[in-house]
């Protein structure tokens, strides 16, 4: 069972990649502790998008990086922000410039959380009511 916090951010999640609830993966915490890294992976066509949060930050120099080598950039795990991105072309294939990877941290440690969105439904969602804001 998800609790309310896990269930508000899987609606977040579904709400800025506009998909259906059901449609979000369980959420994946993360912990890289120095030395630790990931590597070069595609998050797969099956997830059409991949929302990354960084739970904490990490000093300059610290490591850590999220690196998308073929788009040619990569970002410093910045506290309560995060990264979206879409892993399919228009036509449904893997879109391969997305091919991204951790870097290894070298000093302190970085919290993260992988947010999955699936092309098929992940959880009954049935029970839950989510409610948009409107401005």
């Amino acid at each position: 069972d998800e609790t309310i916090v896990t269930e508000r951010i899987a609606a977040r999640v579904a709400s800025v990649t506009k998909v259906d609830l059901n449609q979000v993966e369980p959420l994946v915490v993360l912990k890289y502790e120095p030395g630790q890294f990931f590597k070069l992976h595609h998050d797969g066509s099956m997830r059409p998008s991949t929302v990354f949060v960084y739970l904490n930050g990490l000093e300059p120099g610290s490591g850590g990086e999220t690196a998308f080598p073929h788009l040619g950039f990569q970002v410093r795990p910045s506290a309560y922000s995060a990264l979206m991105w879409n892993n399919r072309t228009p036509e449904g294939d893997a879109d391969l410039r997305m091919k991204h990877e951790a870097k290894p941290v070298s000093k302190g440690t970085k919290y993260a959380m992988n947010c999955f969105v699936n092309v098929n439904p992940q959880r009954d969602a049935s029970g839950i009511i989510v409610k948009h804001l409107t401005e």
